[in-house]
This record gives C-alpha cells, structure tokens and sequence, in this order.
C-alpha cells in the first residue's frame, strides 16, 4: 500500500467497455484491497449500479457505449449520489480536460498506466473523499451550532460585505441571509458607538487588531438594541487585509431593562421599609384627627349643609392619608387582600365623591355609561385606582383654557370584559414620554406635584384582579385617554335605587320618582323623598346653583358641554349604570 493510510471504506465502481480491460482492472484493485462492487459497460448500467451499491469511488471510462459519454455520466453522479469519480481514459486534449474539469474529478489517469500508478490514484482519491466528507460533516455541526446559540453571528469577506447569518442575527438585524447577502455590513448591522459615531471601520480594525471587543448600539428596523459583542479576523495564515470578519453580538436591551426594574424594586424595598416606620408615626395623630372628625360630625349638633360637607371632606381626606401610606409599603411588600364581586362603576361614583372637592370648582364631569359585568376586585383599591386617574387629570387641565371636561365611558368589550375609560382635555403626553409613564418615580408633573408612583401603584393593583391599565390615546394638544380592562365576574348585579328626575314629566321608569315645580317645591319634596340620586334636566343655570346642596348626587342631562362643579350623564343613559353611582350617594347620606 506504499506506506498511505486507506479509509476503512473502500468501495469501487469500475465503467469500462472493454471487457478484457475492465476485468483485469476489477482482478487487480481486488487482490490488493478494494472492494470492487460491480463493472458497468454503458451510462444507464452505470447509474443503475451506483444507485444500488453506493461505491466510495467510481473510475470511470470517457468513451463508453450509450447516449451519454463518462463526463455526462459523471455529472449526472455528481448530481444524484455526490460520488467522486476518478478518469481513467486515452483521451488528453486540452478540450476532454477542459470538461472533465468541471465535474470536479478526484484524478484523471491516461492509458496506458503503470498498475502502482493506479494503486496511488485511487488511494489518494478515496483519502480526499475521506477527508471532504469528514469536512462536510464538520461544518454541519458547526452550522447547526450556529444556529442553535442565541448571540447573532455574521461573517463578511475582506472587503467588509456580509457573507452569512445566523438564524439569531436573522431575527435580531430584522433581515434574512439572501436579502443581507454582499451588503456592507454597515448597511446590514447599523452600529452606534455610544458617542452616536458609526463603527464604519470594524473590518479594517479588526483585520488589523485580529480581535476587536465593542459595546454598541443597534439601530434597526426593530428599534434601538443594546449589543456587547466580537469581531474576530478569519485570516488563518492568509494576510490579514485580505481575510474575512466573524462578528458575534449579544443583545442585552433586556437585560438591561431587568436589571433597571430591581433597581426599582430595591429603591422601593426600601420605600416600603421607610413607610412602615412612617406609618405609626402618621397613624397616631391621624387617629386623633379623625377621631375628633367622627364626633363632630355624629355630636347632635347641627350642622350648616356646607360646614357637613366640610367635616365630611376632611374625614374623607384623613382616611385618605392613612391608605397613601398603607399603598406605599403594600408596593413594595405587596399583601394578599380579599376580592369580592364588584360594580366598576360603584368605584368610579366612589372616586368622583372622594374628589369632589377638588374638582367641583373648576372642571365639568360627563359620563357615557352602558352596562358592565362585576369583576372581581377590592373595592377600596379599585377606587384608588380612579382617584388617581381623577386626580392626575385635573392637575393636566390645570393650565388648560375652556372646556376642561373630565369624561367617563365604559363598555363591554368583545370577549366580554368591564372596561371603563377616562378620558381629559389636557395638552396630552409627548410620544417620547409615552412609553416611560408607567415607570416608578417617573412624572411629568413640577416638583412636589407628584412621586411618580401614582401610575405605576395603579398598574400593579389593575394586574393584581388580572386586569390591564393602558394608556389608550394621547394626542398632544388633545388630552388623554386611560382604559381600565378588568375581567367579568358575572354573579354580581347592580341593583337601582331611589331616583329623583326634576324637570319636565317624561317617560321615566316606574321607580324613579318625577318632580316639577317652583324652585322652593323642589328643594322641599327633594328633602322629604330624600333621593339618592337626584337628575336635573334643565337649561335654568339659576336652578342648578339652587339645588347644589343635593351634591354629590346632582347631574345634569344633556348634550351640551358641563360647566365646572356639574356632572353630566350623556343621553341614552344606562339605568344600571345610574344605580352604581347612586348607590355611593345613598351611602354617603346614611
């Protein structure tokens, strides 16, 4: 064997149609170790046999009977079975060559030959075939490796143009390897130093340094990602000008985005841990505060409507203090808490009576009410949510000019979800703010205005009920709308409760009860039916000052737009939706 190491397979295929020839070649490559598989005269006889035996090697005659010559043949092997082929022919013009060169041949042998010379030919042909096929396999391995990691890889050739991605730089660059294919790859992966230059000299510094180590960022057609990552040259012992780049990058963007939200919850571990301590310092003179409110307001003595509505505002005010506190450790340590069957809209009448006082002066309220399914939630904190909506309004609107209108809608969605929407005619919110609203301690109001944490509180109670708080719509210069989605929880109904209509006799439903008269008859029968929802429909501005002493419980129907202090049912109501708002004044008078 002349000292060569063989591949342990060494199956052959001889075409030959010289039949003294090929069986004299079949004898010697026989007796000294290779396992001729079979001897074919023609190219179907040739194809038919490889098909069927799978040789290691086929050495093949040019002129051989039938259509098709043993280049055609070759070719044809190539294609179907990828089986090399080694010419063993008569035939040397620059022309048979120059063909027999495109099959890509292991070997091209004239007649006549020595026998040792044809020993080594195949020999060193099945060694190549060995170590291509050994090659090919390595390189799926590492092509399905490749594919496998999560760090996008790209290639390029010298000049910088990208050759190949992995399916991870596919679905990070936002591009596929045919559409990236010999773009710069500049084009293809937009890297940003972090003082906004463009790395447009990686390759060269990479053929240069052989190894270049970066911290960037991507902008594509996905957004802005946060990438670390490689560049390595592939110059192997080629020049290194001349050699192509291997980049791998990481994308951290998510990273980066959990590690900033345990920044947060460690800043608000420790808020929590400071409002513990805060909280029993608070809660001891709160409770005497409070307290002393209580006695007053149940003492016997009487009390001028407004001097109640005082009391009772400063109760509710205290009461509020002590939830801030409790909300703020609850934040951070969030405590398992009760939920039970409740009206959406019950809490929203709760919001509007606990802010009353503020809003009442200097904005106008609109409800566009239909029916909702109960959800499962704490009223309480339900109601903090729409407080803090409330409130966050009003302070948009602040500044704004006429009409300031605060307007509440909710609906029933598609998939038969509770959905009430509060909407503002504030100046809106930048598109470049949107996405950061929800963050803790964000806030787009002037110091001391706000913590910041009033929306993301809000978000995180709404997803404790498995519900979502969204900002639907902020247009600049035409205010915001926040959606509140929360899951029905259908075994809980709303139930209407007595209803005043002071106006012209229409058609009403049979529970409510229709007054009319001069303004002294009205407040009399209203004091004696004692209502605890009163509707005022009409356009006498003199009546509805008249009648404000029935606050919270007084709405005014109708299209126009409401004056600061009224609140507005929009036409058709929903009666259910009437019932969950009256409820909060039956309450708040008993």
């Amino acid at each position: 064997m002349n000292g060569l190491d063989l591949p342990h397979t060494r199956r052959l295929v001889i075409v030959e149609d010289e039949g003294i020839l090929a069986l004299d070649l079949q004898r010697h490559l026989t007796s000294i170790g290779f396992d001729v598989r079979g001897v074919a005269a023609d190219s179907d006889e040739a194809l038919a046999l490889v098909e069927r035996e799978r040789p290691d090697l086929v050495l093949m005659d040019i002129h051989i009977q039938g259509t098709r010559d043993g280049i055609e043949t070759a070719t044809e092997l190539r294609a179907r079975f990828d089986v090399p082929v080694v010419y063993l022919t008569a035939h040397g013009d620059p022309k048979t060559i120059e063909r027999a060169q495109l099959t890509q041949p292991m070997g091209y042998l004239l007649k006549p030959f020595k026998k040792p010379d044809l020993q080594n030919i195949v020999t060193i042909a099945l060694a190549r075939t060995h170590n291509e096929h050994a090659l090919k396999r390595r390189e799926n391995v590492l092509r399905t490796t490749l594919s496998c990691i999560g760090e996008a890889v790209l290639t390029t050739d010298f000049v910088g143009d990208v050759t190949w991605l992995n399916p991870a730089a596919e679905e990070l660059l936002g591009t596929a390897t045919p559409e990236a294919h010999h773009r710069r790859l500049m084009d293809v992966a937009p890297l940003r130093q972090r003082n906004g230059a463009l790395l447009e000299e990686l390759v060269h510094e990479t053929q240069a340094e052989g190894r270049v180590h970066l911290e960037a960022t991507l902008e594509n057609n996905n957004g802005e990602r946060a990438v670390v990552g490689t560049a390595a040259s592939l110059a192997g012992t080629e020049r290194a000008s001349k050699s192509g780049v291997v980049l791998v990058l990481r994308d951290l963007t998510e990273l980066l985005h959990t590690r900033k939200q345990l920044e947060f919850s460690e800043r608000l571990s420790a808020l929590g841990t400071l409002a513990a301590g805060a909280a029993h310092e608070i809660n001891n003179p709160l409770s005497v505060v409070m307290g002393n409110l209580s006695f007053a307001l149940s003492s016997g003595v009487v009390l001028s409507p407004e001097l109640r509505d005082a009391l009772t505002d400063a109760l509710d005010a205290a009461e509020r203090v002590g939830r801030i506190v409790s909300d703020l450790r609850a934040f951070a340590q969030p405590q398992p808490e009760k939920l039970i069957p409740f009206d959406p809209r019950e809490a929203l009448a709760n919001a509007l009576h606990f802010t009353r006082a503020q809003w009442r002066t200097k904005l106008g309220v609109a409800f566009e009410l239909e029916p909702v399914p109960s959800s499962l939630v704490s009223p309480t904190r339900l109601s903090q949510v729409f407080v803090n909506l409330i409130i966050n309004a009003m302070h948009a609107m602040e500044a704004q000019r006429s009409p300031r209108v605060l307007t509440f809608r909710t609906e029933t969605d598609p998939r038969g979800r509770a959905c009430v929407s509060v909407t503002d005619t504030g100046p809106g919110i930048p598109e470049a703010l949107r996405d950061r609203i929800f963050e803790p301690f964000f806030t787009t109001k002037a110091t001391g205005k706000g913590t910041g944490l009033g929306l993301a509180v809000s978000r995180s109670i709404i997803s404790s009920f498995g519900g979502k708080l969204d900002l639907a719509s902020a247009r600049v210069g035409q205010g915001c709308t926040f959606t509140v989605t929360l899951p029905a929880e259908p075994n809980e109904v709303s139930s209407l409760t007595r209803v005043a209509w002071v106006g012209p006799v229409r058609e009403t439903p049979r529970s409510w009860c229709v007054l009319s008269g001069t303004e002294q008859d009205l407040k009399e029968r209203l004091a004696a039916f004692q209502p605890s929802l009163v509707l005022l429909s009409t356009d006498d501005e003199a009546l509805v000052a008249s009648l404000a002493e029935f606050e919270p419980v007084l709405y005014r129907v109708g299209d126009r737009v409401p004056e600061p202090g009224c609140r507005w049912l929009r036409e058709p109501f929903d009666v259910g939706g009437l019932a969950a708002l009256a409820r909060r004044g039956a309450s708040a008078r008993h």
